[in-house]
């Protein structure tokens, strides 16, 4: 049985620093405007965060959308620790205290606004449907391909796999 992987200690007290914090819209914020000064701009938004990304970077970074919600970055981020899902390669970072997702930049095939069939999402990526038995449980199908041509997903709900 694969060890359930942990935060770094330096993650876990962070991750405490953060949860501690009162401030915590206004810290993201303050995330963001830097950011935005940076020449970052905010490429996706869902119900519980905020992407954003420069054009010739290869990566993105995954804001909270609130304070409250950082559970999806860090859920994410072991599930790819774990390997039990191709996820694209991502880290946890701490950008003024905030937990951010710093994620490899794919190229969608498909999305909750362009949601795409197994057989759509297999010719595009040129594999066979049936290596395509784990996307049931990317949310949506978000999945999409890096710049190596694997196919990964990139956005993976907490109800998607098993803890």
């Amino acid at each position: 049985m694969k060890k359930e992987p942990t935060l770094t200690r330096s993650q876990s007290k962070r991750l405490e620093t953060w949860n501690s914090k009162a401030n915590k819209a206004l810290l993201l914020k303050s995330l963001e405007l830097s950011l935005v000064s940076k020449g970052f701009e905010l490429i996706g938004e869902g119900c519980s965060r905020r992407v954003f990304s420069k054009k010739k970077l290869p990566f993105v970074l995954k804001l909270p959308s609130t304070g409250w919600n950082s559970d999806n970055n860090i859920y994410e981020y072991k599930t790819f620790k774990r390997g039990l899902l191709p996820v694209a390669k991502c880290s946890l970072v701490f950008p003024g205290g905030v937990p951010v997702l710093k994620m490899e930049k794919v190229k969608p095939l498909s999305t909750p606004q362009e949601y795409k069939t197994k057989g759509q999402i297999a010719r595009a990526a040129k594999v066979k449907i049936s290596d395509l038995e784990w996307i049931w449980k990317v949310d949506s199908y978000q999945v999409g391909l890096t710049a190596e041509g694997k196919l990964v997903a990139f956005d993976v709900g907490d109800h998607c796999v098993s803890r």
